[in-house]
Parts: C-alpha cells; structure tokens; sequence
C-alpha cells in the first residue's frame, strides 16, 4: 500500500453553452417572476412559453450527457454545483445548515429585507439559539396547532371572499387572489392566543 490516497473523479463541468442554456432556460425565468414577490406579468408571460417545462427539460438533458453529477456550472463571480440527483437533493437537505448552508449570497439578499434574523440566513451559531424559537411558535411537537382554530377560521373567511369575489365577476384576478392570500397569511400573526393543553 502506497502513501497516496484514492482520490475521488472531479465532478464533471457544464460547457459554455450548457450554461448559457441553464441560465436562459432556468435561471431567467426563475429571477425573473420574483424570488420572493411574484411579478404577475412575468408569471403570466412565463406560463405562456411553457417556461417550467423548458427547465425541466434543460435539467434532464444536464443529467443525461453528465450523470448523477453534481454538475459544476461556472457564472460570473462565482462556481456552483448543480445538483441534478434526488439523492443528492436529499444529502443536502438532511445535512444543512452544516456543512451545507442555507444562508447563500442569494437567500441573504432576497430575505434579508423581510427577515433579516430568520434562521433561514442564520449562520450555525445564530441558527442554533434561533431554530428553538421557531419551533417553539410553530408547534412542531404538536399534530395540530395550538391557535389552529383562529388561523382556520381567517383562511375560511378569506376564501369565501375570493369565492363571492369569482361568483361576482366570473374571474380570478392576481389582485383578489394576493390580497385573500395575505389575508389568510396574515391569520398566523395575528390570531389571538389561546390557553393550551397538554397532555
């Protein structure tokens, strides 16, 4: 046996046009209806090209001449690996946030207006003191949640806003749908508490 190690294949690298087509095909369309904030008109104009359908043929046709991947993709500024597996896909959601973070350049910038201490954009040490509380306001040891019935009351009121809303005009419109959308979202904030049992 030889001091040196086996060392695993590079991964394989995307071609120049390979990603000009990953980045006309996928990721325009994906910054471009809004990352957080959906732009309407972009939507609709996305759902017209049959957008999402080209994506997924990108991504196939990414996973058919590389394999499994990761595939390495170069862009401006920086080098990236796609992960084009579902094995791989849940390899880097069961072990974030270490060693793989969920606080990248792009979720920094997107959430950071709106939550700017979310444990999304968390590093470990904050993720560690901040992920109780989270799971401690959404209930997540319990089937349902503690101020369930207030949430489900709101969304219920909401909805049949949009319904006599659609009964009234014959259509859904992005603005009567955004605005129940929020409506209902909003519930979770600010229904009232109410005593708890446990059992």
């Amino acid at each position: 046996m030889t001091g040196t190690s086996a060392r695993s294949p590079a991964p394989p690298r995307a071609s120049v046009a390979e990603t000009v087509g990953i980045a006309v095909d996928v990721l325009l369309p994906l910054v471009s209806r809004g990352l957080i904030a959906r732009r309407p008109l972009v939507v609709e104009v996305a759902e017209r090209m049959d957008a999402d359908r080209r994506a997924v043929r990108r991504m196939q046709g990414v996973r058919d001449r590389h394999g499994p991947g990761p595939v390495v993709v170069r862009v401006p500024g920086r080098t990236v690996a796609l992960v084009v597996d579902p094995d791989q896909v849940r390899r880097v959601l069961d072990d974030s946030p270490d060693p793989f973070s969920t606080a990248n350049r792009e979720k920094r910038v997107a959430l950071s207006n709106f939550q700017p201490h979310g444990v999304l954009i968390s590093d470990p040490d904050q993720r560690a003191h901040r992920r109780p509380l989270n799971e401690r306001v959404l209930d997540t040891d319990q089937r349902v949640h503690g101020m369930a019935e207030p949430i489900v009351g709101k969304v219920r009121q909401e909805a049949d806003r949009l319904a006599d809303h659609l009964q009234r005009t014959g259509e859904l419109t992005w603005d009567a749908f955004i605005t129940a959308w929020w409506g209902s979202s909003a519930a979770s904030c600010w229904a009232t508490p109410h005593a708890t049992t446990t059992n």
